[in-house]
């Protein structure tokens, strides 16, 4: 305590750890305190318990009095700093009274850095980020970029770079290396001149991966850097779409669903009537929705308008034929509303694109390993629509690479779904790759599985549109998927080994969508481990699969690469290229 508050009359006095100033203000203020009947010991008692009675106003006005610790004036000026970058705020919001009020108000001991001073701070907090971007960089071995060009609200070209790779943690990191505000045409020779700059300035060692669209000056600036490109799958499922879309038919009523999304965005009347019909036909969540707008260069967004609109249609319905519309806006609603039979049109649409906006959403996740879930896509894709995919997504750019990265994921590595033509593709691969590594040949063929006294189901025959077969969905899968029990040693750093007990719980993949359960199987028991590239190969592909598990790919990694360390090596190299070049977030 600094303070001290007479409670008597609230007059404060500076505490000094005596009574001296509380006697002089009882003596001339309070002179009845030592009126006649009062010892001088129960009147020194008196003072001091009132010299030391704490009160409200002397705790926060010591509190207050204090400085602030150093370190927790620098955590604060760190959260302020990620509060600007994180929601792009402009440096002078620190200047700002209302501020500096409001701080104040949280607490009066903490000073708001000035504008000179907290951009200086950043400036040293991003050369501090670069340094530390730079050593992680420097510590992998394999990394992958995406490349892309995009054009701002005011009209402004730029391209940004992305890299992405796995660190020594099994973590999977995308970094934005650099965005480039760029002018003139964008030649393959202009990409290439940049992306070779960037190469240099933060990983000189290291030859990149590279994910782009399918642009021809895209095409072009890789051949002349001879980067190794995989083109980007959610792009060719998009164009798959687009061209579904151009069909009259459906071309022509998703133009009138478009000018339909146009008015009610137009006009705040119809808005407000839509909503006012809506409380009268709609009910739950569809009561607050609002009409989306499809965009030509945002992925998914015709079907997003579709599915919105016949949502709301009733409502939509109930405007048009509302007697307070205007005569213009009363006939556009009448001409675009949807017949009965383009109702039935629009249900076929969503029910055919749903499926492809639900591939795009799983192969352009940011935060988990993707490349190896374009064949179980493709598979699955087949077995809900039963017609041949369009030519523009039958098969990625480059199939050894997604064949890598399937058999490189313990979740998909015995790749039934595929024909077995391309699973001896993939083992040979596999086995070339981990051969380079160890540095012997891979010339002998990889043993085959050990028969089981399991039944093995025949296998139908491949089809020759996608080169997949279409197997049937695994017996374990269907009887697993209602096992709900958890475990705390589901996520244990020790696979199980072949042939000891079985775990005690059912843990499952937690990076693999539940849309695609019936296309790949899951779990696995091990084999012991030999330090060649051979057994190494067939160790890990003779594992048999028995459970699921609650841990993410990277993780199963992570707990698994002591036992396979070279095809760790390719793990690490081949799950951190995405699928996509965009990250696609759904509405």
């Amino acid at each position: 305590m600094t303070r001290t508050v007479c409670r008597l009359c609230r007059k404060e006095y500076a505490f000094k750890g005596n009574t001296t100033n509380l006697q002089f203000h009882l003596d001339h203020d309070h002179r009845d305190l030592g009126s006649a009947g009062t010892s001088a010991v129960q009147k020194q008692q008196k003072l001091h318990n009132l010299a030391n009675q704490p009160t409200i106003q002397g705790i926060l006005q010591s509190t207050r009095s204090s400085a602030l610790p150093v370190a927790i004036q620098k955590d604060i000026d760190d959260s302020l700093m990620k509060l600007m970058v994180g929601k792009v705020l402009p440096l002078s919001l620190v200047d700002s009274e209302y501020l500096k009020t409001f701080v104040s108000k949280l607490d009066s001991r903490y000073v708001v850095p000035s504008r000179n001073t907290l951009s200086s701070r950043l400036k040293r907090k991003q050369e501090s980020m670069k340094q530390n971007l730079r050593e992680d960089l420097r510590q992998c071995r394999d990394i992958s970029v995406t490349h892309d060009g995009w054009t701002s609200m005011s009209t402004e070209s730029y391209m940004t770079t992305t890299a992405h790779f796995i660190n020594k943690d099994w973590e999977l990191k995308s970094v934005v290396l650099q965005t480039l505000k760029t002018e003139g045409t964008h030649t393959g020779e202009a990409i290439a001149d940049h992306l070779e700059q960037m190469r240099k300035k933060w990983m000189p060692l290291v030859v990149p991966t590279a994910v782009t669209d399918n642009a021809a000056n895209e095409k072009k600036a890789f051949d002349i850097l001879k980067w190794h490109r995989f083109g980007c799958y959610g792009h060719r499922i998009n164009l798959t779409v687009k061209k579904a879309l151009q069909v009259n038919e459906v071309s022509r009523i998703v133009g009138k669903g478009r000018k339909l999304v146009t008015l009610f965005h137009q006009s705040s009347s119809l808005s407000d009537l839509l909503k006012v019909k809506q409380s009268l036909v709609l009910q739950g969540e569809s009561l607050h929705h609002k009409l989306i707008q499809d965009v030509p260069t945002r992925w998914n967004s015709t079907y997003l308008m579709l599915s919105r609109l016949l949502e709301q249609m009733p409502a939509i319905m109930a405007v048009a034929t509302d007697a307070t519309v205007n005569k213009v806006a009363a006939t556009t609603l009448r001409n675009c509303t949807f017949s009965f039979d383009e109702q039935s049109t629009v249900e076929r649409c969503v029910d055919i694109l749903e499926p492809l906006y639900r591939a795009t959403t799983i192969l352009c996740a940011d935060q988990i390993p993707t490349l190896q879930k374009i064949l179980p896509v493709l598979v699955k894709l087949k077995r809900i629509t039963q017609q041949a995919v369009d030519s523009t997504v039958r098969k990625p750019e480059d199939e050894e690479l997604v064949l890598l990265a399937v058999i490189l994921n313990p979740f998909t590595k015995h790749m039934d779904f595929l024909s077995e033509t391309q699973r001896e593709k993939a083992n040979t691969l596999l086995l070339t790759k981990v051969g380079e590594i160890v540095g012997t040949p891979a010339t002998p063929p990889i043993v085959k599985t050990e028969p089981t006294d399991e039944p093995q189901a025949p296998q139908p025959p491949p089809l020759e549109e996608l080169d997949v077969v279409d197997a049937p969905a695994s017996p374990e899968a269907t009887d697993q998927s209602h096992d709900t029990q958890d475990s705390d040693t589901s996520t244990s750093d020790t696979p199980p080994i072949l042939g000891g007990p079985p775990p005690a719980k059912v843990p499952r993949f937690t990076d693999m969508d539940d849309w695609l359960d019936d296309v790949v199987c899951t779990g696995e028991t091990q084999t012991p481990l030999e330090d060649v590239a051979k057994r190494e190969v067939n160790s890990y592909l003779t594992t048999s699969l028995s459970s699921h598990y609650k841990i993410t790919l990277l993780e199963w990694w992570k707990a698994n690469k002591v036992f396979y360390p070279n095809i760790a090596v390719l793990a690490k190299k081949y799950l951190a290229v995405p699928a996509s070049d965009a990250d696609f977030k759904p509405d």
